[in-house]
């Protein structure tokens, strides 16, 4: 390796060690903040009964869980050169599990809660009933199951690498591996964002209806038929329908650079693009944390609902 390739992955490296260093304390204490307000509000015993509010919860809890067995590890690695992962190739893989394995889940229960709201604000009566506690105890629990045991593979095929002379970094194994990862990578952010762009556009068509249907009377709540009969839709499950779509937009917004980055690890041919599609893949990654506190800060702006809970929680009431 050439002298300027040595200087090239030093600058990269101290541009990264930079981001966490400052960036990375900044993204823990926010998100740590914002995800315990969101579970306080979303724990109350006014919406804690509410399915999506279940979904939210669990969304938050996984945030959490993400931000101290994998941010704060990387953080320490990255910013202040405190690399847990140097001393046991086992805690290695741990963290390169958890990191997969809550923010996988994160995503997952965000789609879940998307077609909770499709359930509920839907025309049919059938489909509204299935939006039930039960059937979302079930959906948690069963997909949790799911995919702790499908990222299990990272304790066989995360090993350890020298980009440079001295330089070890904890990395998928080269090879098929590191390149199925990195579809994987790719397709999950593409899937999830279709699949969150279809529930929220559904969602959005649904509410629309019921406001073309129904008269909106003056105290904000959405009046809904079943049959001959009609029956209220509470504000508060168009609160968490404008939640989450705000949520799918940040999501989206988020999480695009790791879409990117994931096609672009399939070109890295020599030392040099190796350093910098994993540098590239660090840098996507610290973006891809800004939802753990935007999403409380745009749940703040969308909804009433969420701004008064907040309100009620830090005056005590």
């Amino acid at each position: 390796m050439s002298a300027s390739s040595d200087d090239y992955i030093i600058y990269l490296s101290l541009i990264q060690k930079n981001l966490y260093a400052y960036g990375g304390p900044i993204v823990v204490i926010l998100g740590t903040i914002c995800c315990a307000i969101s579970l306080l509000v979303f724990s109350q015993k006014k919406l804690r009964k509410n399915p999506c509010a279940m979904y939210l919860i669990a969304v938050n809890m996984s945030s959490v869980l993400y931000i101290y067995l994998s941010i704060l590890i990387v953080v320490l690695g990255l910013g202040y050169n405190i690399d847990l992962s140097s001393y046991n190739i086992i805690i290695c893989r741990f963290i390169y599990y958890f990191s997969l394995l809550f923010d996988g889940l994160s995503s997952f229960y965000l789609i879940l809660a998307s077609i909770d709201r499709v359930l509920v604000t839907s025309r049919s009566a059938l489909i509204r009933q299935r939006s039930t506690r039960r059937l979302a105890v079930v959906s948690l629990t069963l997909g949790t199951i799911f995919w702790m045991v499908f990222h299990c593979h990272t304790f066989i095929f995360i090993i350890k690498q020298e980009l440079a002379p001295g330089y070890f970094v904890c990395y998928f194994q080269a090879g098929l591996y590191a390149a199925l990862v990195g579809y994987y990578s790719t397709i999950k952010v593409v899937l999830t964002s279709l699949l969150l762009i279809i529930f929220g556009v559904w969602t959005r068509q649904n509410l629309q209806n019921i406001h073309r249907r129904q008269i909106v009377p003056a105290n904000n709540t959405i009046m809904h038929s079943i049959g001959e009969k009609d029956t209220i839709v509470h504000l508060k499950n168009r609160q968490f329908a404008l939640m989450l779509l705000m949520e799918i937009l940040i999501y989206i917004t988020f999480t695009s650079m790791l879409c990117i980055v994931g096609v672009y690890q399939q070109i890295a041919k020599n030392e040099a693009q190796a350093a910098f599609n994993y540098f590239i893949r660090i840098i996507g990654t610290f973006v891809s944390y800004a939802p753990l506190f935007a999403n409380f800060l745009g749940n703040l702006f969308i909804s009433k609902t969420f701004r008064s809970e907040v309100r009620r929680i830090f005056s005590c009431q």
